[in-house]
């Protein structure tokens, strides 16, 4: 299996990372793949919540659909 890995220092705490990180519309903003997003995109995604997200990896376009089945934060409470 291809396994792509990209990684960041965000100086900010990191709930609010989390919340930037798990908000699809900020997606193309940070990840090189991303090209754009369609659905729920303006807040972090709960569980059930889709999203559509266009994307070009090693060349190749394509599309995915992300469904959030488990959503654990620092802030269990979430």
């Amino acid at each position: 299996m291809t396994r792509i890995l990209s990684t960041a220092y965000i100086n900010q705490p990191v709930e609010m990372v989390f919340e930037y990180v798990t908000t699809p519309g900020n997606w193309p903003q940070w990840h090189p793949s991303s090209l754009g997003v369609e659905g729920a995109t303006d807040h972090s995604l709960v569980v059930g919540e889709t999203c559509v997200e266009a994307f070009k990896v090693a060349g190749r376009y394509g599309r995915a659909r992300w469904t959030v089945i488990e959503r654990e934060s620092v802030n269990s409470e979430q």
